[in-house]
């Protein structure tokens, strides 16, 4: 039982680096991705799908590549407000809830 237990502890902490790894080189990337999660929180979260996603990617996201004096806020590639805001568990939970 006590070897099951320290091999699994050993994995747990092999999956935990890589979390620190990613996160630290994704770090700079938090401000445009928290900025542009909490626009869509407070202003376009009551909208359709489909007008949300406009406003994202017709507005939003192109003043958030010129906001910072002309160049581009720092942020993922392909920003995305619900995978800042949420994790796959809790979506699939919302699916079958209806």
């Amino acid at each position: 039982l006590a070897t099951r237990l320290t091999s699994a502890l050993a994995d747990e902490n092999v999956r935990w680096a890589d979390g620190i790894e990613k996160l630290t080189a994704e770090r700079h990337l938090l401000i445009g991705d928290v900025l542009l999660a909490s626009a869509f929180i407070s202003y376009i979260g009551p909208f359709t799908k489909k007008y949300r996603e406009e406003l994202l990617m017709e507005h939003y996201l192109p003043f958030l590549e010129t906001a910072a004096a002309g160049e581009r806020v720092p942020m993922s590639e392909t920003p995305d407000p619900r995978a800042i805001l949420t994790n796959e568990a809790e979506v699939a939970q919302w699916n079958s809830e209806g």
